[in-house]
């Protein structure tokens, strides 16, 4: 067997699929004939036993004040948006030492996989058994779902699309377990009487601009804020942003929709995190394309 070429993944920090050397021989058909015709079946996962938890909820419990009094840095930001994040690395580099210091073992398993977006994004869904050097086993896995675009700024097929899938459920994971704050912006759910001042009177969404499922084409407006009202989830305000961002025809009008947006935008990224991941990639593709256009 030839050498095989690890590569790190730039965006996540993880180490690629290994993939043979392109300019190895190819099999022959002798070695071909003599490989297995099917692979032996795999087989069925073990049950994990069932414990006390009471130490395993003291560990969490001492690695979540531990992150209050030292807060995970925040490496990542985001210029156009004007605010920092926590990436992957920095907060295992935070949290790695705390769960070994307190005992603490969290194992992923993918349980489902599918597309989404009529194939242009691939999901991924994942059970996080956390478990104590006791042997203390929490009852149940906890569920996360981790989304990626299928396609790079190229149109090429992106083989690190399941590679940040894992990494995006693992990120929001540890985020939720150990109450992690994700942005240094104030929280999108703050009141208008929280931050002080007169509260103004909410306005009624114009009928052309509500937000839902479209059942035709769709109408390229003007770059404007999109308002949300209340009852509209953060999935389908996503849609119609990306919807017109798709339909820009400059890079400059893509940077007009975020701009227009921006305050919605910054929200977005605390209360539904994955969906404005998706939202960002979709405007980094778009900017992309047309900057490529026009060389």
């Amino acid at each position: 067997m030839g050498k095989m070429k690890e590569q790190v993944d730039a965006e996540t920090g993880e180490i690629a699929p290994s993939r043979p050397d392109p300019n190895l021989p190819a099999l022959t058909p002798q070695q071909i004939a003599a490989a297995p015709a099917t692979l032996p079946e795999a087989k069925p996962f073990q049950a994990m036993p069932i414990t006390p938890f009471g130490k395993l909820a003291e560990a969490i419990a001492k690695i979540t004040e531990e992150v209050a009094e030292n807060p995970i840095k925040k490496e990542g930001k985001n210029a156009f948006h004007n605010y920092s994040y926590a990436r992957m690395q920095d907060i295992l580099n935070g949290l790695t030492p705390m769960m070994a210091k307190n005992g603490v073992v969290i194992m992923q398993t993918e349980v489902e996989r599918g597309f989404m977006d009529n194939g242009n994004a691939i999901f991924a869904t994942y059970d996080f058994t956390i478990m104590h050097k006791s042997g203390e086993v929490w009852p149940f896995p906890q569920r996360q779902t981790g989304v990626s675009n299928t396609r790079t700024s190229k149109g090429t097929f992106d083989d690190k699309g399941l590679n940040k899938c894992h990494t995006s459920a693992r990120k929001y994971f540890l985020l939720s377990l150990f109450q992690i704050p994700t942005t240094d912006e104030d929280d999108a759910d703050r009141g208008d009487n929280d931050r002080g001042g007169r509260r103004e009177p909410i306005k009624p969404a114009a009928k052309d601009q509500m937000i839902g499922p479209r059942a035709g084409p769709v109408e390229k407006r003007a770059p404007h804020e999109i308002p949300r009202p209340a009852g509209i989830k953060a999935v389908e305000w996503g849609r119609s942003y990306v919807e017109q961002i798709k339909l820009c025809e400059s890079v400059a009008e893509v940077d007009a929709w975020a701009k227009a947006n921006e305050k919605p935008l910054v929200d977005l990224a605390k209360m539904a995190s994955q969906v404005f991941d998706r939202v960002t990639d979709v405007e980094k593709t778009r900017r992309e394309e047309l900057e490529q256009a026009t060389q």
